[in-house]
């Protein structure tokens, strides 16, 4: 009967062990699947626009578009931060730079804070206002669109990035 109460012990440990490395397994193979689909998410990124009417959704055209530039296109936006489009049109150029694949840049100057800036650029750009305004510059031309003409601009900007081409 003693005999039977160790082998009962023996086996009570390695069950015990054997449980413990399946648990082991078990956490390496999750932290192995984790990594493995964490990488391919990274190589394979993808965005969607699940706003009610697709505002930031870049139409096919302007996808074909931003592909053709042959440079960088600038894109300086004078907005203060209470501009009330200054979120929105934040977010479409966020889109478009994703769509761009680098060949976009973007940079934000909020002209109340950083006057230095703001007036070295209007004096690149020859801009004479004191309004919130996008400046897209291509290849050396450049082409100014203001906020308070906002309603004007078509919804995929296509056609204005491609005058300023």
């Amino acid at each position: 009967m003693a005999e039977e109460i160790k082998q009962r012990a023996r086996s009570k440990k390695i069950h015990r062990v054997q449980i413990g490395f399946n648990v082991l397994a078990q956490i390496a193979l999750i932290l192995f699947l984790a990594a493995m689909v964490n990488s391919i998410a990274f190589k394979h990124y993808k965005r969607w626009d699940f706003s009610r009417d697709q505002k930031y959704a870049l139409s096919d055209k302007t996808k074909r578009f931003l592909k053709t530039l042959k440079g960088k296109m600038r894109v300086t936006i004078f907005f203060s931060p209470n501009t009330p489009i200054a979120a929105e049109v934040q977010n479409l150029l966020t889109e478009y730079q994703y769509a761009g694949n680098g060949k976009i840049d973007v940079e934000h100057i909020d002209p109340e804070r950083n006057l230095s800036r703001a007036k070295e650029l209007f004096d690149k750009y020859k801009v004479v206002t004191d309004e919130s305004l996008l400046v897209l510059d291509y290849e050396g031309r450049n082409k100014t669109l203001k906020a308070s003409k906002a309603h004007a601009w078509p919804h995929s900007k296509e056609s204005r990035l491609s005058r300023a081409r």
